[in-house]
């Protein structure tokens, strides 16, 4: 799976990427990994 864009009025809005992609993103970004939200 890639990155998705969802776009609003013609123009990207919000980018969804892989698990793995957004941990590696905030390591390059020296912040703390994200851990899963649990779903109810």
């Amino acid at each position: 799976m890639g990155i998705q864009v969802i776009s609003r009025d013609g123009q990207p809005e919000y980018a969804v990427v892989p698990w793995e992609q957004y941990q590696a993103l905030l390591k390059a970004a020296g912040q703390a990994p994200a851990e899963a939200a649990n779903a109810a």
